[in-house]
């Protein structure tokens, strides 16, 4: 385990033990879960972790967090940072500095290490409100993009003018507007109600790996992650087995790689202390 990921772990650890004694269920997923079951723990080049709360919990875990945590753990959302695009929450290390490529920009809104909780929520498929749905959750998820961005990331003529539609109407369309919109229609579709849940914090939703049965999620088994356990769901199987394919193979060693939208990390210093102009100095 790296300092890194030693880091990371003891984020989860906290914010484990917070779910735990609250009982707020929590699940892995992703290259979390997979790490879990294939090594024991991080996949050795992976540098993240993320769980996942059902959304009708994800509230109360806010709420909780923002007051149990200790005080070099600080709760990170859209609302906080106005350029940060989407709903994924962040549990950051305020004693460490991790940039990512998307906010070398914007010092104000650098951060520390970080565990992401993503909230996990129903999707209405095959209910006759799909079609509806699918529409809405690409629409706000490319707003909140539009609206975050500088226009000089936005690819499309479409977007571009909307982008300073979006401009000339910041006066009354806020920053995180859209995206209190998709945590809205998240808050309609319940876990513990649904057939169907899904990577609802991802524009990526629907490209056919993203859309799981419900029942994977009914419950969570504890899988050993380096030295403590993790809630993985109880269909870990059929979750990686849709998300990976043959999850026990090892990929290419030129696709072993970590995040690649770290752009400056130090455990050592806090992101407070880069801030400051006169501490920056040649970050990039």
């Amino acid at each position: 385990m790296t300092q890194l990921q030693e880091v990371i772990l003891n984020i989860f650890m906290e914010v484990s033990a917070l779910c735990d004694r609250n009982k707020i269920p929590y699940f892995a997923i992703g290259g979390t879960c997979l790490g879990a079951v294939r090594h024991k723990g991080f996949i050795p080049w992976d540098d993240d972790m993320d769980i996942a709360i059902p959304i009708e919990h994800f509230d109360r875990f806010v709420s909780l967090a923002r007051t149990e945590l200790p005080e070099h753990l600080e709760v990170i959302s859209s609302a906080d940072l106005p350029h940060r695009f989407g709903v994924i929450l962040r549990i950051a290390d305020n004693r460490t500095t991790c940039i990512l490529e998307s906010m070398q920009d914007y010092p104000q809104e650098y951060f520390g290490l970080y565990l992401d909780v993503m909230p996990l929520a129903g999707i209405p498929l095959n209910e006759g409100r799909e079609r509806l749905y699918k529409l809405y959750f690409n629409l706000l998820c490319r707003l909140d993009y539009v609206r975050r961005r500088p226009i000089t990331e936005i690819p499309t003529v479409k977007g571009r003018i909307c982008w300073h539609v979006l401009k000339t109407l910041s006066f009354c369309i806020r920053y995180n507007f859209f995206s209190n919109l998709w945590m809205g229609l998240l808050r309609k579709y319940p876990v513990h109600s649904a057939k169907y849940v899904g990577y609802v914090w991802s524009y990526k939703l629907w490209n056919g790996t993203r859309i799981f049965s419900k029942n994977d999620f009914d419950d969570h088994v504890d899988l050993t992650f380096e030295n403590t356990t993790i809630h993985c769901p109880k269909g870990w199987d059929d979750f990686l087995t849709i998300f990976f394919g043959n999850y026990m193979e090892l990929p290419p060693v030129d696709q072993r790689i970590g995040h690649d939208n770290y752009v400056f990390v130090d455990l050592s210093k806090p992101y407070s202390f880069y801030q400051k102009k006169e501490n920056r100095g040649e970050l990039f």
